[in-house]
């Protein structure tokens, strides 16, 4: 690929392939420098994010993935793992209005999955206005309602005073 590069024939594809070969050695840094560049290229196409977004996970850095994830929900509108995966680290993150902003995206695309409808009625209940009470205790409802017995709903339910 390097030779490929020396004699001009630069492009998406070939840093898309040499940022994966970067990254499957174990180097961040060289895989990241390759993807910025495909990036570039092409900054419509999703794959690049998805690939530094999977890295910073296994790396533990959870601020700069919130970043790529952001990014790549927004290119790969149908990416329910990675609307899941943003939504959860932003509730780690306790940022509540990123969890109903991008739950939102999420919902569309994973409408059956508790764990989200769990983590909206949170964001809900935390930092909404009073009158987003209905919303979060109707996700709650929801979620109780995929999964009765998903560890979160009967201690968020007691916080909203439902049965």
């Amino acid at each position: 690929l390097k030779e490929l590069l020396a004699a001009g024939g630069d492009g998406y594809e070939v840093r898309l392939m040499l940022g994966r070969l970067y990254l499957e050695q174990g180097d961040l840094a060289g895989g990241k420098k390759q993807l910025d560049l495909a990036k570039k290229l092409d900054p419509e196409r999703a794959r690049p994010w998805m690939l530094m977004a999977k890295v910073l996970d296994r790396a533990g850095k959870k601020g700069a993935e919130i970043t790529e994830l952001k990014v790549l929900v927004k290119l790969d509108q149908q990416n329910g793992a990675a609307a899941m995966r943003l939504v959860e680290l932003l509730a780690e993150a306790r940022d509540w209005r990123g969890v109903r902003e991008y739950g939102q995206m999420a919902y569309f695309i994973t409408p059956a999955s508790a764990r989200l409808h769990l983590l909206l009625a949170r964001a809900l209940e935390k930092k909404a206005p009073r009158r987003d009470l209905k919303r979060a205790r109707w996700h709650l409802r929801t979620a109780e309602l995929i999964s009765p017995e998903h560890k979160g709903v009967a201690e968020l339910k007691k916080k909203l005073g439902l049965k």
